[in-house]
């Protein structure tokens, strides 16, 4: 098993906010955060990962494959 544990770049934005999206729904039943209207939990300023140098977004990939992300 290979695992991989980086720096999103910039063209993962995509990528970032799909895991973002999956991230929130888990933790959802603790914060009692709800979807949208567009049946999203949307993240207020996804572009700070990459304009403010203060907040860094990394993802997971096992096997190759994307696993998760965090963010810092």
């Amino acid at each position: 098993m290979s695992i991989e544990v980086r720096l999103a770049h910039t063209s993962e934005r995509l990528v970032v906010r799909h895991v973002m999206e999956l991230y929130q729904h888990d933790f959802s039943e603790f914060d009692g955060t709800d979807l949208d209207e567009h049946g999203q939990y949307g993240y207020y300023d996804l572009d700070c990962f990459w304009i403010n140098p203060k907040f860094s977004a990394f993802i997971i990939k096992v096997d190759d494959k994307w696993a998760g992300g965090g963010q810092v």
